[in-house]
């Protein structure tokens, strides 16, 4: 079920999130450069990339083989422990996946050990304008095909995204970026970017 319901959300083409994303990720779209895409999902992140070398995670078998069925290079793995070395990839792409997990500041951890000293880590988080942060609660969100879903959510209050990267990104990032914006996805769209640069060598 869970398959089925990330199928369909991967499947939206009406999503801004991947040219939002590669927005912040195109000066490492170069030759020579590694693009680590964790959550990829089916690998719509993969056609923004026309010079890295783009590999995908994903911890879902459907996803992982339907990737590999169009030619992508995608391991199955969970964030939590993410199967590459550290400082693997010169750029870090999370999207929608730390929405949905109760541990999120391990992750982060996580994604920011395989990003290589000078590259860029990106992720997006779910904010409200809350003042606490809850762990995951379920809403009802429709699929796109006419159905429903209940989803669990991590929401961040707005005024803890950016002190919640500080917290979880050690080492400190020579530079951290955030942008909020709304679309009409999950909880009503509050979708917060998150970009840090990690210190060079």
């Amino acid at each position: 079920m869970v398959d089925a319901q990330a199928l369909a959300w991967q499947e939206d083409e009406e999503t801004p999130h991947p040219a939002t994303c590669y927005g912040y990720a195109e000066p490492f779209d170069r030759t020579g450069a590694t693009v680590l895409d964790v959550g990829c999902g089916i690998g719509r992140f993969a056609r923004l990339f026309k010079r890295a070398d783009w590999r995908g995670l994903d911890q879902s078998a459907e996803m992982v083989k339907r990737c590999r069925v169009i030619g992508l290079n995608v391991r199955q793995g969970s964030i939590y422990n993410i199967p590459v070395p550290d400082a693997s990839a010169d750029c870090v792409i999370c999207n929608a996946v730390l929405f949905h997990i109760a541990d999120v500041c391990p992750a982060i951890h996580e994604l920011w050990r395989v990003t290589k000293p000078g590259g860029r880590l990106i992720y997006s988080v779910h904010w409200t304008w809350g003042l606490v942060h809850h762990n995951p609660y379920p809403i009802l969100v429709e699929d796109g095909l006419g159905g429903h879903w209940w989803v669990p959510v991590n929401a961040v209050p707005r005024w803890q995204v950016r002190r919640f990267a500080a917290r979880c990104l050690k080492p400190t990032p020579a530079r951290i970026e955030t942008k909020y914006v709304n679309d009409r996805g999950i909880g009503g769209g509050r979708i917060a970017w998150v970009v840090a640069d990690k210190r060079g060598a």
